[in-house]
């Protein structure tokens, strides 16, 4: 759904560039309902990182957030930024994580993974 009902990409790189979703208020939609499930799975009891099944599903995670970034851009990177420091992160680690988001696809799995496994 945040794929095509997002609606064109935003580049990384872009500091003004505003969400242009198929369906209006589509893009908020997707950080106030998609967003929150990349915390709340991971973070569920009986969820195991270590387990190739759970390592499947923190793939889909990353995915998810990548997509959601591209869609709305600045919004759900502020959005995540808030709500990495709300879970204690620091200022380097808040840039790293939005820095790694903005990547390839495969560097961010591999750097959600370690970051949910050491707990932020």
């Amino acid at each position: 759904m945040v794929s095509i009902w997002g609606g064109p990409d935003i580049p990384p790189d872009s500091t003004n560039q505003q969400p242009q979703p198929v369906f209006a208020g589509f893009d908020q939609f997707a950080i106030t309902n998609f967003a929150p499930l990349t915390w709340a799975i991971p973070s569920s009891p009986g969820f195991r990182i270590a387990d190739p099944q759970g390592r499947k599903v923190v793939f889909e995670i990353a995915a998810l957030q990548q997509e959601i970034r591209k869609k709305t851009g600045r919004a759900y990177e502020e959005t995540l930024r808030q709500q990495l420091r709300e879970m204690g992160a620091g200022e380097g680690q808040v840039e790293t994580y939005i820095s790694k988001l903005r990547g390839e696809p495969k560097p961010f799995r591999d750097f959600l993974v370690a970051f949910l496994a050491r707990g932020g």
